[in-house]
């Protein structure tokens, strides 16, 4: 018995041995400047994310486009056909079923023309909400609609000022200028091939920033800064451009913004294939971390699509904290947008 009692207490002091010598070398790597399994750690804390449903009159929608939110939770959801959108709320109550509860509808009426509104995202600064249309001719004739050339500023009682004066500024950007369709233009080049089009918006402190799902060339994308007072009154627009390498997605697709959110540190991109994926192709949704200045956004996660048709397009922060972004991604091509919650670690 004595020698096992002495067999075991020499067994348990090298244990403690090894592990003592373990944490010393640890502390004398991490000293001389080596990282560890933090930075190795899975961008994204989830892999299949949480789904939620849409409750009400946009639940059949398949043409959802944008979304942004207040922080105590009201929020403005827009669709890119017919003019649509609506108030909803957030309902957590019961966190297995989580839903967007549709409120009352909003009328967005373009600044100009009679056509079709295609509003393609919205954004919330202040105590007011924005949306944008594509400022893109049509997808298929390559026609040019006035109609389609609009920013709106929405206010919580639902009234709406809508602006054509960020057509004018667009037309004088090189690189998107080549590809942008205004009235007196010839030639215009729709989506198909490459002209522009907006999907992405956002607003921050008195700015508002439009991410150009095209022209993207080589992956290559843009976002225009502007002062808002600019867009809705008559001071000077401050104007800036920032490209950005938003690179290829795994089918080779050259990539383009189609949304913005601003988050605290600075902004996420949801970004996807700059040209028409096709309603018999499958799309692609990639979430990257971008701030002012930086060419190089930083990769958050891809997000999973295996249906055709289905193209990741609405991008909503739902909040955030030290750690990580809460994030809810719809897709345009089916009904009710399939919401789906992911959280990601901040970089």
């Amino acid at each position: 018995m004595e020698s096992d009692l002495g067999s075991t207490r020499r067994r348990a002091l090298v244990m403690r041995l090894r592990k003592i010598i373990a944490g010393c070398m640890l502390c004398l790597l991490a000293g001389a400047g080596f990282q560890f399994a933090a930075a190795a750690q899975p961008v994204s804390t989830d892999t299949a994310g949480r789904r939620w449903t849409i409750v009400g009159e946009a639940a059949t929608d398949t043409d959802l486009s944008g979304a942004a939110c207040t922080r105590d939770g009201r929020c403005l959801l827009v669709s890119d056909e017919k003019r649509r959108a609506w108030f909803f709320t957030l309902d957590q109550r019961d966190p297995t079923k989580p839903k967007i509860v549709i409120g009352d509808p909003v009328k967005l009426k373009p600044a100009e023309g009679d056509g079709e509104a295609d509003v393609e995202a919205a954004a919330f600064d202040g105590d007011r909400y924005y949306a944008i249309g594509s400022h893109g001719v049509s997808r298929y004739k390559g026609e040019f609609q006035a109609s389609r050339y609009s920013t709106y500023r929405i206010d919580a009682d639902g009234s709406v000022t809508a602006s054509p004066a960020l057509t004018g500024m667009i037309a004088i950007v090189p690189g998107i200028r080549q590809h942008f369709c205004t009235g007196t233009s010839t030639g215009c080049q729709s989506l198909q091939v490459g002209g522009a089009n907006i999907e992405g918006l956002a607003a921050k402190n008195g700015k508002l920033y439009v991410g150009f799902r095209s022209p993207a060339p080589g992956g290559r994308g843009f976002i225009l800064r502007v002062a808002e007072t600019a867009v809705f009154g008559h001071t000077d627009p401050g104007l800036t451009v920032f490209r950005l390498e938003l690179g290829k997605d795994t089918k080779g697709r050259d990539l383009g913004i189609r949304d913005i959110a601003a988050a605290s540190d600075g902004f996420l991109i949801l970004a996807g294939p700059s040209l028409p994926e096709g309603d018999d192709a499958v799309g692609s949704g990639r979430v990257l971390h971008w701030r002012e200045g930086e060419e190089r956004p930083s990769l958050l996660r891809d997000i999973p699509v295996t249906d055709k048709g289905v193209k990741p397009e609405v991008l909503l922060l739902l909040n955030e904290n030290e750690a990580a972004y809460r994030v809810l991604i719809m897709s345009d091509g089916i009904a009710g947008g399939s919401p789906t919650e992911y959280e990601l670690r901040k970089r």
